[in-house]
């Protein structure tokens, strides 16, 4: 007679399914918890990342037009650097001294060549038309801005021909298309007027010109040491503003809102009017943010409205169905043209 055994210890079936479902929830609540931790990290993580883009590139724009209209006047150690060059030799023993302002006459392109045109600031409204589908409330994205200031260098041989610079920082947006991703770009680019004096030191020609006409056809090259080809900056651009103000507050815009240029008849006088610059440059994140595409009504909390970002001149849609996940930041600044109005006169 087999005896049985009393002291035989185990889990029941039931208990091993008690067990798995238990272990099974705890399981649930930590990867909810994960997921909500690591949500609200990316969610922190985008912002950071947005609003560091967007201060980044204004500080940027604002550093250039502080130095628009800027004027370069030659000291005493300027002008005894350019005699004691020996690469000046041949001029120098003909008397040539550095002339103590930049020789190179100021370039109105009120003659219609405005792509020529010396004016310290120009900016011009919704200059990207390629892409049409990416806003809804209006077809174009960015305004362009076009800031102009000399310098001086003696580094190169080059520079013995012309030391007296001229630079040209534009600022615009254009469309980019990657991974069926539709969105702006802000795109940099910095161009020197190449106008020297001569095209050698032979016999003769060792002096500064005197006349406009006694100067070689100038024009804006990007291919200079310091210049800086059609390069991308920013990604994920929403849109970007410039508005001009006058010394008493007032917007320098035409009945056609148009700002001070080269071209504008109505308004190229005022150029030299320009003393504050308000810029707003919104970004979007590069992935989804938002769980929903539409945020609660503000006039109606029982209806839901598409997401719009409100510019200093404008608001923004995302798509005809007002689809959008993105989350957007804004920044806006005033800028003092501090060169403007000054020495050009």
């Amino acid at each position: 007679m087999i005896k049985k055994n009393e002291n035989n210890k185990g889990l029941t079936l039931i208990e091993i399914l008690i067990s798995i479902i238990i272990t099974s929830v705890m399981i649930g609540a930590m990867y909810t918890s994960y997921n909500a931790v690591s949500g609200a990290y990316k969610q922190v993580s985008d912002k950071a990342k947005i609003s560091g883009s967007s201060r980044d590139l204004v500080t940027m724009i604002m550093r250039d037009i502080r130095m628009a209209g800027f004027r370069y006047y030659s000291g005493d150690y300027a002008a005894d650097q350019f005699r004691n060059d020996p690469r000046n030799a041949t001029c120098v023993a003909s008397g040539l001294r550095l002339t103590d302002r930049n020789y190179i006459s100021f370039n109105s392109g009120y003659d219609g060549d405005e792509a020529r045109s010396h004016a310290p600031l120009v900016i011009r409204k919704n200059v990207s038309k390629d892409q049409p589908s990416l806003h809804k409330a209006f077809d174009t994205c960015c305004d362009r801005i076009e800031i102009v200031y000399e310098d001086f260098s003696l580094l190169s041989n080059t520079d013995q021909l012309q030391p007296f610079k001229i630079y040209k920082t534009s600022y615009y947006a254009l469309p980019i298309d990657e991974d069926g991703d539709e969105r702006y770009g802000v795109y940099k680019k910095i161009e020197s007027w190449i106008q020297p004096r001569t095209d050698g030191y032979e016999e003769g020609i060792c002096a500064w010109p005197g006349r406009e006409e006694d100067l070689v056809v100038g024009y804006w090259d990007d291919e200079c040491a310091e210049c800086f080809k059609e390069t991308l900056v920013r990604d994920h651009v929403v849109d970007m503003e410039f508005i001009p103000f006058d010394e008493n507050g007032r917007i320098l815009m035409d009945s056609s809102k148009n700002f001070p240029a080269p071209e504008n008849l109505n308004l190229r006088d005022k150029l030299f009017d320009i003393r504050t610059v308000d810029i707003r440059i919104t970004f979007r994140s590069k992935n989804d943010f938002y769980k929903q595409d539409k945020q609660i009504d503000p006039t109606n909390t029982t209806t839901k409205v598409a997401r719009k970002v409100y510019g200093l001149q404008r608001n923004y849609e995302p798509s005809d169905d007002g689809t959008d996940k993105y989350l957007r930041d804004s920044v806006i600044v005033t800028v003092n043209t501090r060169n403007i109005g000054q020495s050009f006169q």
